[in-house]
């Protein structure tokens, strides 16, 4: 689970930084992020 904190929070900093991904995008990209590490535990 701590890995894909530390993922998680990479991404945000990542997308949230760059001004071609959009809002929906960035909130699509979080909700796969944490589906696929809740299916992983």
């Amino acid at each position: 689970m701590d890995g894909g904190i530390g993922l998680l929070g990479h991404a945000l900093g990542t997308f949230s930084a760059n001004p071609f991904t959009g809002k929906n995008w960035e909130q699509r990209k979080i909700q796969e992020l944490m589906e696929k590490e809740r299916l992983n535990n």
